[in-house]
C-alpha cells in the first residue's frame, strides 16, 4: 500500500477515534426573538433570547444614532442577568436621561454575549428608524428635502416644501454654505404636540433644531403662513451652519454671527424693528459687538435691539464681502480657530475692528461709547438657545426649564429651540420689542419686572446687633459701678 493511502488511513482512524470539534466558538451561543421598541419620545427597549451549552454570565448592548459625532463606537450598556443556560436580555434606553431624539433619527445596536467558557457572541448589527408613531404622517420630497406633516392635505405640505427648499437656496447662494444632501422636517399639528415629542421641553419651545441629525421638528398649523414664512427659513439656516460647523475642536460661533445669519436667512426685517435699532445706534446706546457673543441680554428691548445689531452686522458682512468670504469664515473657525482670529485672517480685523468698520458705514459714531466699552469687562453672559426667536404672534413665556435639556449619547451639540406662535393677543407696543427677543431671555426680563424692587426696601443696618450689644454691655457696666458705691458708702458709715 502506498504510503499516503496509509497515511490517509491513518487520519481517518484518528478522525473516528478521536474526533475533532470544528464548531466555533460563537455556535456554542444561539440567540432568538430580538426585539426593539420604541416608545416615543420616552424610551427605546432592546429585547433578545440566548442560550448555550454553559450558562450565560455576561452580556453588552452596544449602540449608537446616526447622528455625527466625535465618538464613533458607539456607547456600551452591561445587562444584568441570573447566569443560566437560558437568559432573557431586556435593557431599556431611557432618553429623559441622555436627552430627546427627533423622529427620523435612525438607531444602531448589537449584543456582545458571552458564557461561562468564555466563548463570545457579537450578533449582526440591526438599524431602526425612529417615528412618533402616534400620528398618521404624510410625505413629499424634492430635491434632498423631506417633509413630513401631521395635520394638513397635501397643500400644506408641498407649501412647506417649497418654502425648505427656496430657503436652502437663499442660504446656499447669500451665505456661501452648500446644501446638505438631506434636510428633515417633521411638522407637527401644534407647538403642544412639539413639546410632547420632546424631554423636558420649555413650555415655549415651537420648533427645534437638531443639525448632527440633519433634523428640525416644527408646530405649524396650516393657517400659519406668517409663522411657516418666518420660522423655516430661520432654522433651516441654524440646521445648514450647524452642520457645516461640526467639528472635534471644540470651537463654535459667536451669537451674534449665528443669530445674525439666522435672521438673515429669513429674507425680511421688520421696519419696526429697524427703526428702534437706527434710533438707538444714533443715541449711542448699542452695545461693542463684543458683548454679544455669549448670549443676549435677559430684557426684552435690549434683546430685540442685538438680534437686529446682529442681523445688519451679517447683511454688510456680505454686501461689501460677499458670499464667498463669509463661507471662507465660517470653515476657518470650523477648523479650530476661535472667531477673532477667523476674522483676522479672512476679513484682516477682529471682532472690535468690525464693530469699528460697520459703525463707519451708518454714518454716526465709528466706536461704541466709553460707557458701553466698559460693559465689555463687566458683562456676564447670558447663556441662551441659538434658535430662540419669538414669533410677533405670540405672547410672552412663562416658563423655562431649571433643567438643560442634555444631549443623544453620541450627539455633539444641542438641539436648538424656537418659540411657539400663539393665539394670545400681543399689544402693538410689544411687538416691535418682541419680535425676535430670545424666549427665555423675555422670561427673565419678565421675572425681573415682576420682583420687587429690593433696592427700596429700607432695611435695618448690619451693625444695629453689634450697637445693641454694646449698649447693654455699658449699662451693666455703669449699673455695677453705682452699685459698687452704694456698697462701699454704706460700709464706711457704718
Amino acid at each position: 500500500m502506498p504510503k499516503l493511502t496509509r497515511f490517509s488511513w491513518i487520519i481517518v482512524a484518528l478522525l473516528v477515534f478521536f474526533p475533532i470539534d470544528v464548531t466555533s466558538a460563537q455556535d456554542s451561543i444561539s440567540t432568538d426573538d430580538e426585539t426593539i421598541s420604541v416608545n416615543f419620545p420616552d424610551t427605546i427597549t432592546f429585547e433578545l433570547d440566548a442560550a448555550g451549552a454553559v450558562d450565560i454570565e455576561k452580556a453588552t448592548l452596544i449602540y449608537g444614532t446616526n447622528g455625527r459625532s466625535c465618538q464613533s463606537t458607539g456607547s456600551k450598556q452591561k445587562v444584568e442577568l441570573e447566569p443560566n443556560q437560558s437568559v432573557r436580555l431586556a435593557w431599556e434606553w431611557e432618553l429623559k436621561r441622555s436627552g430627546s431624539l427627533p423622529p427620523g433619527t435612525e438607531i444602531w445596536w448589537e449584543w456582545e454575549i458571552e458564557d461561562a467558557d468564555g466563548n463570545v457572541l457579537i450578533t449582526e448589527r440591526q438599524s431602526e428608524i425612529v417615528i412618533d408613531e402616534r400620528y398618521d404622517w404624510q410625505t413629499a420630497e424634492s430635491n434632498g428635502v423631506v417633509v413630513n406633516w401631521a395635520d394638513g392635505d397635501a397643500d400644506f405640505g408641498n407649501s412647506i416644501l417649497q418654502i425648505a427648499d427656496d430657503s436652502l437656496e437663499l442660504i446656499s447662494r447669500d451665505i456661501g454654505v452648500s446644501r446638505p444632501e438631506t434636510s428633515q422636517l417633521w411638522v407637527y399639528p401644534s407647538s403642544d404636540d412639539v413639546q410632547e415629542a420632546l424631554v423636558y421641553s420649555p413650555e415655549w419651545a415651537g420648533g427645534v433644531a437638531f443639525p448632527e441629525y440633519g433634523i428640525t421638528i416644527l408646530g405649524i398649523r396650516p393657517d400659519q403662513d406668517a409663522w411657516k414664512n418666518q420660522v423655516i427659513p430661520h432654522e433651516l439656516a441654524h440646521l445648514v451652519v450647524g452642520e457645516l460647523m461640526f467639528n472635534c475642536y471644540g470651537t463654535g460661533l459667536p451669537t451674534w454671527l449665528n443669530e445674525g445669519l439666522a435672521r438673515y436667512a429669513e429674507n425680511e426685517t421688520d421696519e419696526r424693528e429697524l427703526a428702534a435699532f437706527k434710533i438707538a445706534l444714533s443715541e449711542d446706546e448699542l452695545p461693542p459687538l463684543l458683548t454679544l457673543a455669549n448670549g443676549f441680554s435677559a430684557y426684552g428691548a435690549s434683546a430685540s435691539l442685538s438680534y437686529t445689531q446682529s442681523f445688519v452686522i451679517v447683511e454688510y458682512l456680505i454686501d461689501e464681502y460677499g458670499s464667498e468670504m463669509m463661507f471662507e469664515l465660517l470653515d476657518t473657525v470650523r477648523s479650530g480657530k476661535k472667531i477673532d482670529v477667523a476674522l483676522e485672517e479672512v476679513y484682516g480685523f477682529d471682532t472690535a475692528g468690525l464693530d469699528v468698520e460697520w459703525r463707519r458705514t451708518t454714518g454716526f459714531e465709528a466706536t461704541p461709547t466709553p460707557e458701553s466699552d466698559a460693559e465689555v469687562a463687566d458683562a456676564t453672559p447670558t447663556a441662551i438657545a441659538t434658535l430662540a426667536l419669538v414669533n410677533p404672534l405670540s405672547s410672552p413665556p412663562t416658563h423655562t426649564p431649571d433643567s438643560p435639556t442634555t444631549v443623544p449619547a453620541t450627539a455633539t451639540s444641542e438641539p436648538t429651540l424656537t418659540a411657539i406662535p400663539t393665539e394670545a393677543p400681543t399689544a402693538e407696543a410689544e411687538v416691535a420689542a418682541l419680535a425676535t427677543v430670545p424666549a427665555e431671555t423675555v422670561t427673565e426680563s419678565i421675572e425681573n419686572e415682576l420682583e420687587i424692587d429690593e433696592t427700596n426696601i429700607t432695611e435695618e443696618p448690619s451693625s444695629n446687633t453689634n450697637n445693641l450689644i454694646w449698649l447693654v454691655l455699658g449699662a451693666i457696666f455703669i449699673l455695677g459701678l453705682f452699685g459698687s458705691l452704694i456698697y462701699f458708702l454704706q460700709t464706711r458709715k457704718s
